[in-house]
């Protein structure tokens, strides 16, 4: 639920389009998104994506917002099953499943967030994430689906990161995909990343971004990443 005004968001979103040298998502609250998506659509790399979207594309759902609402007003994707609505609120992997086939039929881009608890080692965290895919995902793919790992353990403000371990869970990920699948997706991490630790992750090839937490409400930090984005 940040920022919290339609004029701090706007704010946010002038100062990324104008710094938006790469390909660039910003998912804000659903309240702003209208006024937000419609500006995205004079900028070749930015776009706006929900944080969250309905399993259900119409109906009496009081308090959801569907897929085909997002498409009309101009929402090009939207995050999916992020830590936050599995512990939270409670969102089972069925529950997920059911929204990412929702989003996937009205062709908005998904981004399925994977990740476990706590620290461990590859060994024992692998199998939890290995099975969040498992159950999340059907045997057809989404139409250009999108990887999120974020270890919860490292989510919220400077917690503790860990490139060397997220380079090797997202390399299983891939390797995942392209043996049960045949495919390749594209896995971004996130897990408390800023301008101090971005640089760790960038010398590992197979993470191919970074989903933002905090340090997207800041003006230095988001110019920082980039800058380091586009130097790496």
């Amino acid at each position: 639920m940040n920022p919290a005004s339609s004029k701090q968001a706007r704010e946010l979103f002038f100062f990324a389009k104008k710094h938006a040298k790469l390909p660039l998502v910003i998912a804000p609250p659903f309240v702003f998104l209208k006024d937000l998506a419609v500006l995205s659509k004079k900028s070749s790399k930015l776009r706006v994506f929900s944080q969250d979207v309905s399993y259900a594309q119409k109906g009496a759902y009081t308090g959801e917002v569907s897929p085909l609402m997002l498409k009309d007003i101009g929402v090009s994707g939207s995050i999916v099953g992020h830590s936050e609505r599995r512990i939270l609120f409670k969102e089972s992997d069925s529950l997920i499943r059911e929204k990412l086939l929702a989003a996937n039929k009205e062709k908005l881009v998904p981004v399925l967030c994977v990740g476990e608890r706590r620290k461990t080692s590859l060994k024992k965290s692998w199998p939890i994430v290995r099975k969040q895919l498992e159950k999340d995902l059907t045997k057809t793919l989404p139409k250009n689906l999108i990887i999120a790992y974020e270890p919860v353990w490292s989510i919220g403000g400077n917690k503790e990161t860990d490139a060397a371990h997220s380079q090797k869970m997202i390399k299983s990920i891939k390797n995942y995909f392209a043996k049960t699948y045949r495919k390749r997706v594209p896995v971004l991490y996130g897990g408390s990343v800023n301008c101090g630790n971005v640089s760790s992750f960038l010398k590992y090839v197979h993470i191919d971004g970074f989903l933002a937490g905090s340090a997207s409400l800041k003006k230095e930090e988001i110019t920082c990443i980039i800058k380091k984005l586009i130097n790496n």
